[in-house]
C-alpha cells in the first residue's frame, strides 16, 4: 500500500544536501529553495506508520506500506532525479506513475478491502 503525500510547490527548487563523510557521519537533508524541509519526510513517515498500525490491527500486518513524497510543479535541480532520503522516495508525478506501475496489483476485492481499512486511519482533509 502506498501513502502518497503531495506538495504543490510551483517553481520551487527541490534538491538534497549531503554533509559529512571522511570519518564523520553522513547526513542528508531535503531542501526546497535552499531551505531545509526535512520535516516533510517525518510527516510522510508518520502517515505511513499510522496506516501500518491500522492494517496491523485488522489482519494486514503483512501488507507492505510505503510512504512517498511527491512534489507537483516543482523545479528539480539539474542532473538530479528522484531520490531516497530517510527511507522516503522523493519524486514528481510522472516518476510516481512509473513507480506505481512497477508494482503487482492486488485483485479488486483486496484493493477495496484495504482501501476501506486504511481510509479509516485518517480524517478527511
Amino acid at each position: 500500500m502506498f501513502v502518497i503525500d503531495t506538495k504543490h510547490y510551483r517553481g520551487r527548487r527541490v534538491s538534497v544536501r549531503s554533509q559529512g563523510g571522511w570519518g564523520r557521519p553522513r547526513t542528508q537533508s531535503l531542501m526546497v529553495d535552499g531551505r531545509d524541509k526535512s520535516t516533510l519526510l517525518a510527516g510522510v513517515q508518520w502517515q505511513a506508520q499510522v496506516v501500518r498500525e491500522r492494517l496491523s490491527g485488522t489482519g494486514g500486518a503483512d501488507v507492505p506500506v510505503i510512504g512517498l513524497l511527491c512534489f507537483v510543479d516543482a523545479d528539480w535541480s539539474p542532473g538530479i532525479g528522484a531520490f531516497l532520503i530517510d527511507g522516503v522516495p522523493v519524486l514528481w508525478p510522472a516518476k510516481l506513475k512509473d513507480v506505481l506501475l512497477c508494482w503487482r496489483a492486488l485483485d479488486q476485492a483486496a484493493i477495496d478491502h484495504w482501501h476501506l481499512v486504511a481510509a479509516g486511519a485518517f480524517r478527511p482533509a
